[in-house]
């Protein structure tokens, strides 16, 4: 018997398709799905996954004590600004407001307008000789965007390859967001992170490293190295195992 539903549904080869889950639609949005169906949920994956990924790098920048100069409203200069949701504490109702408004008129603005946007956007940009200008990841409102030429000479080989590298960092960008959003909400877990250590003792963002000892630490860095090092090692054996 089939080890993924994927087989059946033709979205078994998709780059998205990683270990060690392989194709995993575990609410089943996919189950009657056809290729328009899905790139339309890839296409909404690779935008919420780049936004994650600059919201958690946000993150660890104000955490780490970095502010821009200047004010973010007026009388209020960023250096006064807290981090994570306590930021919802400093920035005015109005404030927020303006940035809700403003995302919501990008947003709306790009789907009254979205065929001669990206039109327009095929015309300007140098993926057309390029062929990736057709690519999900190409999206309003840059197109397709390589400022460090990665792709200049690239074939689809190499494309592919970095696809699956920013879908992969893509969603843990957005487990590392919702896990930072979840314990400033100050949600913990029960029980002991370490011998003596309670989850409720655990600091958020950056000063976590703080609270957790150095070799709990070490042991988090090795695991990870040898989840990647291992499926490396074996990567044609478990994606063929996966198809089956």
């Amino acid at each position: 018997m089939a080890t993924s539903s994927a087989v059946k549904m033709g979205f078994e080869s998709e780059i998205g398709a990683q270990p060690p889950l392989g194709f995993w639609d575990p609410l089943g949005l996919l189950a009657e799905a056809d290729q328009e169906r899905f790139d339309r949920l890839r296409y909404v994956e690779t935008k919420h996954g780049r936004i994650a990924m600059l919201a958690i790098l946000g993150h660890l920048v104000t955490s780490a004590g970095i502010r821009l100069p200047g004010e973010i409203a007026y009388g209020l200069p960023f250096a006064d600004m807290k981090t994570g949701l306590a930021a919802f504490e400093t920035i005015p109702a109005a404030g927020i407001a303006q940035t809700v408004a403003f995302i919501g008129l990008i947003e709306l603005g790009f789907q009254a307008r979205q065929e001669e946007i990206e039109e327009a956007q095929l015309k300007a940009s140098s993926a057309v000789k390029m062929g990736f200008e057709s690519e999900i990841g190409a999206q309003p409102p840059l197109g397709f965007w390589d400022p460090l030429g990665l792709l200049a000479e690239a074939d689809q080989e190499r494309f592919d390859r970095l696809r699956y590298v920013e879908t992969k960092h893509g969603r843990i960008a957005m487990l590392a967001i919702l896990g930072h959003l979840v314990t400033s909400a100050g949600i913990r877990l029960p029980g002991e992170i370490a011998y003596g250590l309670p989850f409720a003792d655990m600091k958020t963002g950056l000063a976590a490293f703080e609270t957790i000892p150095a070799a709990g630490i070490a042991q988090t860095v090795a695991f990870i190295g040898l989840i990647e090092l291992g499926f490396q090692a074996r990567q044609e054996e478990i994606e063929e195992a996966q198809l089956k």
